[in-house]
């Protein structure tokens, strides 16, 4: 008899039930399963699409042991799935798994990981905690810290054509131009141009602080079909409730309300996105670092020469890292002669989009407190960014996010091994 782990010699046999009767080996799980469903057992067809969901999730490599199902999963958020194949070939000394199955293993943890989630914020129902609508960010106060960003990896084409499919793909387009002129021309994509963004999958992360310290890397988790099961804004909530829904006094840290600081880049959706979650306006600190980027970028084509830039950069930078926003104006309009006067005009309308949340750099530095998203980049790049950027990848958005699943559950310290379910998502 071969298994999952090697090959041993079995003698026939029958098995005595509890019943007295004998069994066959043959009428095992599956094949059980299979007679009930031929005699039209009701108790398959009463299942809820959730029950149903669970039962699919847990036959996926039910042949696996739990050992081997936690290898897959976790060396798949480190390496390729082929990769993760070889791995365990190595360690087996044959071939027992090809990227295919490792693939099915990751998503089906990924819908329990989902599952998980979803029952938790369930549980956390209720009313958010009392938040602050405006916060002195200069003040030696503690605060919840917020990061929020997205990556884009490249999206997996639906159908994958050959270079001979290709070109006879071409020719009968060009021919079909040729004898009907009204038909639109064939848009053809200069090979290393960037693709639109539908060609590319998104993910969102949010890092929420913790009381105790650290952040919590929250994303939407997913069902068995790709499609979101539970939102980003649902999740982060239901975090923010059972954190700091119910704060003993005692500990002295946020016995009132929260005062909430958002670290982000200038992005609106972000501005959206932080809305939906807290239910009202919150204070925003625009990160040093991409206002830097923006200001350089800007600066490259409305200055005439290098040198000009360099000085414009000298006189600006100073005057942004003290929050001074209506000089670098006045500069922008009347202090030098712009060789493009649109970029100048979007530059402006930038800064005043975020004056508010353009604030004095070097005075909350000197507080001990955080002016940039740097480790929101790091998280991003943790969770999506090392594994699925890579030269060569695409994705689908189910593969992408069930695999953001799987690294956020690493970067939580939720990852844990059950006898019984391999990867177990804890509170």
């Amino acid at each position: 008899m071969k298994t999952i782990h090697g090959q041993f010699q079995w003698r026939k046999q029958r098995l005595l039930s509890s019943a007295g009767q004998s069994v066959s080996l043959k009428l095992i799980s599956s094949s059980l399963k299979s007679e009930e469903k031929r005699n039209g057992t009701a108790a398959g067809s009463q299942e809820t699409d959730i029950e149903k969901e669970s039962n699919k999730e847990s036959n996926i490599g039910c042949h696996l042991s739990v050992g081997l199902r936690e290898l897959c999963c976790f060396y798949s958020t480190k390496v390729s799935y082929s990769e993760v194949a070889d791995l365990v070939e190595r360690l087996a000394g044959q071939r027992l798994l090809c990227d295919q199955s490792i693939w099915n293993i990751v998503e089906a943890k990924a819908c329990a990981i989902s599952r998980d989630l979803q029952e938790q914020a369930l549980e956390t129902m209720g009313s958010m905690p009392l938040i602050n609508t405006q916060v002195d960010v200069y003040s030696s106060d503690p605060e919840v810290l917020v990061y929020t960003d997205a990556i884009l990896v490249t999206r997996q084409k639906p159908k994958r054509l050959s270079a001979s499919k290709k070109e006879t793909q071409l020719e009968e387009i060009t021919s079909e131009k040729t004898s009907h002129p009204y038909v639109p021309a064939l848009e053809v994509r200069p090979f290393g141009s960037k693709q639109t963004a539908s060609g590319r999958v998104s993910t969102d992360v949010v890092m929420l602080e913790r009381r105790a310290g650290g952040f919590e890397y929250v994303t939407s988790a997913i069902g068995s079909d790709g499609t979101e099961r539970i939102s980003l804004v649902d999740l982060s909530r239901a975090f923010l409730r059972r954190e700091y829904g119910c704060v003993p006094s005692d500990e002295g840290f946020f016995s009132g309300s929260l005062s909430v600081v958002a670290i982000t880049d200038g992005a609106s959706s972000i501005r959206t996105q932080l809305l939906q979650i807290f239910g009202h306006a919150i204070t925003v600190v625009l990160d040093w670092f991409h206002l830097c980027k923006k200001v350089r970028e800007k600066m490259t084509m409305i200055s005439r020469t290098k040198d000009e830039k360099i000085a414009h950069l000298r006189r600006l930078l100073p005057l942004l890292w003290r929050g001074n926003v209506g000089e670098a104006i006045v500069y922008l309009r009347d202090g030098l002669t712009p060789r493009n006067g649109k970029v100048r005009d979007d530059l402006i309308g930038y800064l005043e989009k975020h004056a508010w949340e353009i604030i004095d750099y070097e005075k909350r530095r000197d507080a001990g407190k955080s002016i940039g998203s740097g480790r929101m980049e790091k998280g991003v790049d943790q969770i999506v960014g090392q594994r699925q950027k890579q030269k060569a990848m695409s994705w689908s958005d189910r593969g992408s996010k069930a695999l953001a699943l799987l690294h956020t559950a690493l970067l939580n310290g939720n990852w844990q091994t059950s006898s019984n379910h391999g990867l177990l998502i804890t509170a």
